[in-house]
């Protein structure tokens, strides 16, 4: 008999593990999102930083 007194929380533990990880798995994807855009924008002006490198070098000569 214990193990069917066990059976409904672990019937109402699977659910919630599940939707646990779904929120963390939610949460993970929004911080690498934002991290990449952070990283993206810093590399695009990067590249601007070189393309007027590139061009001023191009006047010069």
């Amino acid at each position: 008999m214990s193990a069917l007194s066990l059976s409904p929380s672990i019937v109402l533990l699977v659910p919630l593990l599940f939707y646990a990880l779904v929120v963390y798995f939610i949460i993970s994807v929004i911080v690498f999102m934002k991290r990449k855009t952070k990283l993206d924008q810093q590399q695009n002006e990067k590249l601007d930083h070189l393309i007027q490198l590139l061009q001023n070098r191009e006047r010069q000569e």
